[in-house]
């Protein structure tokens, strides 16, 4: 998609590139937070600076696009932040200093919140220029605020590594925090980063998980890391996750994995098994996840199996097969 809004051939009033310092008077870079996913979110400030900016520098301009026709403020001047064709830092600053009025929107929420925008501020506090936050609705206060445990303080983290080992190593570090962590996590990572977080945290950790925050379907989960797995394995999972973790206490501490000497719930053992995958299959989760070998992995799960088989056979025939 090009940085140009479809239809409109660019000309010096409405290419945001023609802008040259000394043009008008410096204006703020507008840091707008949009909707999480509710349009009735997106406050009238936000809906005025969106409407007087000359450009808006968007994460992705397809997303924005949608948003702006949905508040009935297309077409605009919309460059992406991201991409082939992303606008660079040193533009969009001289854009700002030389009197243009330029908004920055993330996909959705606050930007430079675990998403793009950083950059472009700092580019334009470089530049001698200056900052206008126009807040708005954020995943972070939304999950913190359904939090059912002391948040008084927190530790925001956002999304964790993507190599397993450095995941491991961090969610070893975060399992000591003194204050509740927050996390972000995409659908198809969800379950098993819960099972990271059981395999170092304990089954015992409270926590309060949202998704599809603000949707027709929001929905939240308060309770442990244990009973969040057992939640989880009865839904399919849509929707980006959010969840806090409750800060470590002299309880929770102890029951803490160690890496050297990972502890591995019969919880996860009956979760992976249930969802009938190859043995195999299983184990290499089960060890990339708790940091045990393949070897002792398949050994846990193939026990875990016969101890099944034994106990089935030994269930009364009056109950029914329940």
């Amino acid at each position: 998609m090009t940085n140009e809004v479809e239809g409109i051939e660019p000309t010096a009033d409405n290419d945001p590139r023609e802008a040259t310092a000394g043009d008008h008077s410096p204006m703020p870079l507008m840091v707008i937070g949009t909707p999480i996913g509710n349009l009735g979110d997106l406050s009238s400030r936000a809906l005025a600076a969106l409407q007087s900016a000359d450009v808006i520098v968007a994460e992705d301009t397809r997303v924005t696009t949608v948003l702006l026709r949905a508040v009935g403020l297309w077409p605009k001047n919309i460059v992406a932040l991201r991409g082939p064709r992303a606008v660079s830092g040193e533009t969009v600053a001289a854009w700002v200093c030389g009197g243009r009025s330029v908004a920055v929107v993330s996909d959705a929420g606050m930007p430079s919140v675990s998403d793009p925008g950083t950059s472009l501020v700092r580019a334009v506090v470089d530049a001698g220029g200056s900052v206008s936050v126009i807040p708005g609705p954020s995943a972070v206060a939304t999950i913190v605020a359904a939090a059912d445990f002391d948040v008084s303080q927190f530790r925001f983290e956002g999304f964790l590594p993507a190599k397993a080992g450095k995941r491991r190593q961090v969610l070893q570090r975060l399992s000591v925090s003194e204050v509740p962590i927050v996390l972000f996590e995409a659908p198809h990572r969800f379950a098993e980063m819960v099972v990271e977080l059981q395999s170092t945290f304990g089954s015992e950790r409270r926590v309060v998980v949202g998704r599809e925050l603000t949707k027709k379907y929001e929905e939240f989960f308060h309770g442990t890391i244990g009973d969040l797995l057992r939640w989880i394995d009865e839904r399919t999972l849509r929707g980006e996750f959010v969840l806090v973790v409750a800060a470590a206490d002299a309880g929770s501490l102890s029951r803490v994995a160690n890496l050297d000497d990972p502890v591995v719930s019969n919880d996860l053992i009956e979760i992976l098994q249930r969802h009938r995958l190859p043995t195999k299959v299983s184990s290499e989760i089960l060890a990339k996840a708790t940091g045990i070998s393949k070897g002792d992995a398949y050994e846990r799960l193939l026990r875990g199996s016969e101890a099944d088989q034994i106990e089935f056979s030994q269930r009364d025939p009056s109950d029914g097969g329940r």
